[in-house]
């Protein structure tokens, strides 16, 4: 059974656990994102999101691009840091291009209230070393930068896109770890994790589907127990693979005119 994200009839959905401390007591809810989905995706979850700062939450949630860098940045620092943010920026140009989806944090707003907790870039770069942050930029660079002219490019990205959604929409994929996950996962989460002990309030912690499994693991060994039932929300429907697949091949894009003509 699936825990943290899954497919179901033809759509991508993430979870969403609550928490409570019977002791303090105290409630914890971790909302878990997919950093891109449809606009109807992001108003559900600000409006459940809401509904918890109404009832006297907190939120507490990711997001190293919002978090400054310290001055003294040196210029290779500055140059990676420069074409990594370059990327992303530009990743969320494409999906809103390609899908009309939008990325979580024009979805949800990030209002002045939210607190984010998270590593900046540069202390994740300084963490991990030049060479591992040089390994994110280059598939992404090759993923996203593609010249104007270049028709290929957006056939290429949505065939790319449509495979990926359908190998990461379930929790194995998502809970395998990786080289870097000491620091992508484990320390991010651990600063969460003392941010949420730092406030006796009801806290919402919106982060990632991936990191749910392991914010629930030490939000149990401090007390906190499981309750009620898993809610989901619908990220995106699955985008069709083969419709993209044919405009790679030599003439795919005169075919697909004449097949939408046809039809």
């Amino acid at each position: 059974m699936s825990e943290y994200v899954r497919t179901i009839d033809g759509r991508l959905q993430t979870a969403v656990h609550h928490y409570l401390h019977p002791d303090l007591p105290r409630r914890v809810t971790i909302i878990g994102t997919h950093h891109f989905g449809v606009p109807a995706y992001w108003t559900d979850i600000r409006a459940r999101i809401d509904r918890l700062v109404a009832g006297g939450a907190v939120v507490h949630c990711e997001g190293s691009m919002l978090v400054p860098d310290a001055s003294d940045v040196t210029e290779d620092e500055r140059r990676l840091l420069t074409e990594l943010r370059r990327c992303r920026v530009l990743e969320q140009q494409r999906v809103s291009q390609v899908f009309g989806w939008v990325h979580q944090r024009d979805g949800l707003g990030y209002p002045p209230h939210w607190q984010v907790i998270d590593l900046s870039h540069l202390e994740i770069l300084r963490r991990l070393g030049p060479d591992m942050i040089g390994k994110f930029i280059g598939p992404l660079r090759r993923m996203v930068d593609w010249p104007d002219d270049d028709r290929c490019g957006p056939a290429r990205y949505r065939f790319l896109i449509a495979v990926r959604v359908r190998i990461t929409g379930n929790d194995r994929a998502i809970t395998r770890r990786g080289p870097a996950d000491t620091v992508l996962v484990d320390d991010r989460q651990r600063l969460a994790l003392d941010a949420v002990a730092g406030t006796g309030r009801d806290t919402v912690l919106v982060w990632g589907a991936s990191h749910l499994a392991g914010l629930g693991t030490a939000l149990r060994s401090r007390g906190f127990v499981r309750c009620g039932d898993t809610e989901w929300h619908t990220v995106l429907d699955l985008p069709p693979i083969w419709p993209a697949f044919r405009q790679l091949l030599p003439g795919g894009s005169t075919r697909s005119r004449k097949g939408r003509g046809a039809e």
